[in-house]
């Protein structure tokens, strides 16, 4: 639950970061070369950061939306066939 403005109780840090780390894992499963150098890493972890903290200040809590909206912000995972996300 939100706190303040811009501020988020622990138990929302946690699950925010848990989306982070499932997003990402998502998203360099879908596109390999997402690892390939440090800027591209941090470059993927912010859009995914910032798209998951955007959909929490809604209120939004559920981790399949959360999730979902970050890795929506990916062109890679946008463009990805069905069958490549599998597994």
């Amino acid at each position: 639950m939100r706190m303040e403005s811009g501020r988020y109780d622990p138990e929302t840090i946690t699950v925010l970061e848990e989306c982070l780390d499932f997003a990402w894992q998502t998203a360099v499963r879908v596109n390999p070369t997402l690892k390939a150098s440090e800027a591209e890493r941090l470059h993927t972890r912010r859009v995914l950061a910032s798209a998951l903290l955007e959909l929490a200040a809604t209120g939004e809590r559920n981790r399949t939306e959360l999730i979902e909206f970050a890795l929506r912000a990916l062109p890679s995972y946008r463009n990805a066939r069905p069958d490549r996300l599998a597994g």
